[in-house]
């Protein structure tokens, strides 16, 4: 879990029973158990992990309404849509775009910059933006 680096799955000895282990997620500052599975563990860290990673990401609902306020600023600002097709199509056909040989959201920065828009007036960060170019692909 590299972006929940603070977050760890750790065996829990209430809910595991002889060979039948149960994983929670901890913060591991605090101690506090963040995830359980409503009480009933993980049956692996693996899928403990998994399942904390997709809830902070999908469900969480400050991230979906910044996802959907970048929707909307793409909706309205469809030459920079346009643009970002332009970008991901040279990168992937060519290998690069003006140094970039990846298109993500230092990639989606640059090229804000490079359409005068100032990033840091916008409500969302251009991982944000990138997340939600690709979901409307």
């Amino acid at each position: 879990m590299p972006e929940f680096e603070q977050y760890l799955a750790v065996k829990s000895a209430k809910l595991s029973r002889p060979k039948r282990p149960r994983w929670v997620v901890i913060n591991q500052e605090t101690g506090e158990i963040v995830d359980d599975a409503r009480g009933y563990g993980y049956r692996s860290e693996a899928k403990a992990c998994k399942a904390f990673t997709y809830k902070q990401k999908y469900l969480n609902p400050t991230l979906r309404f910044k996802t959907r306020q970048a929707q909307r600023w793409l909706l309205s600002h469809s030459d920079f849509d346009q643009k970002m097709m332009e970008v991901y199509l040279t990168i992937t056909d060519q290998g690069e775009w003006k140094g970039h040989q990846v298109f993500d959201a230092l990639t989606v920065s640059a090229l804000l910059t490079e359409e005068k828009y100032d990033s840091k007036l916008l409500s969302f960060s251009p991982k944000t933006l990138l997340l939600a170019w690709q979901s409307s692909l």
